[in-house]
């Protein structure tokens, strides 16, 4: 069944099996393969017991891999909360597309936010400071495709290449976006060309003490449900 697995999910390709004694792979996986060639393993939640019905552990499947993608993200905002010296550009290394993406623009909307409350106080040049280091950051990344592979094997580069070419074209709307907010002036958080974007932002889960969800927000408004 794990050969057809990149039948059933658009990104997976397949799950990795343990070995018992003799060599033959058991029902326990332990980490779980994209069509890109990335693996994540299974370490951060437990592995993954494929026993029972087929649909049954293929639907749970999908929950525990979200599960695992949810303990790495956490992993990073503690990595990145404790290392003053935390690069992003050398963490994406090591982390999938998804996961990398995902942070980079936590990262991009934590900045600007950081921007505008500067902005507030008094600080004429932030958002134009904002910009220079996105920009700066762009560049150290189209360095990392146009160096090339160091000392790792053709399928890892190409991996990378791919996943660092995906965060440079978000990168460079991210860039465009600062580059209007600095050309117009815009000083308020609250500014439509502002809140009309993309915004990733962190919050503390009530009912888990210590973990974090990423939310996608388009606008900062709540809605209760009624007839309009």
């Amino acid at each position: 069944m794990a050969k057809n697995l990149v039948d059933c999910f658009c990104g997976l390709k397949t799950i990795h099996f343990i070995d018992d004694n003799a060599g033959n792979p058991t029902k326990e996986s332990y980490k779980m393969e994209s069509q890109d060639g990335e693996t994540v393993g299974f370490e951060k939640v437990k592995n993954y017991m494929c026993v029972g019905e087929v649909e049954d552990w293929l639907r749970n499947l999908e929950g525990h891999m979200q599960a695992v993608l949810k303990a790495e993200v956490n992993v990073y905002l503690d990595e990145m909360g404790k290392d003053q010296d935390f690069h992003f550009e050398k963490w994406i290394d090591e982390k999938t597309s998804q996961l990398a993406i995902v942070m980079d623009q936590v990262n991009w909307t934590t900045d600007v936010g950081k921007s505008f409350d500067e902005l507030e106080e008094g600080n004429e040049d932030s958002m134009r400071i904002c910009l220079r280091l996105q920009k700066q950051k762009l560049d150290n990344m189209i360095m990392k495709v146009v160096d090339g592979p160091m000392g790792i094997s053709d399928k890892e580069w190409k991996a990378l290449k791919t996943k660092t070419i995906a965060i440079i074209t978000i990168q460079v709307h991210c860039r465009d976006v600062l580059e209007t907010l600095v050309k117009n002036n815009i000083k308020e958080v609250s500014s439509f060309t502002w809140q009309s974007q993309l915004r990733f932002s962190v919050s503390e889960e009530e009912e888990t003490e210590g973990r974090r969800t990423v939310n996608a927000l388009v606008a900062d408004w709540l809605q209760e449900y009624k007839y309009e």
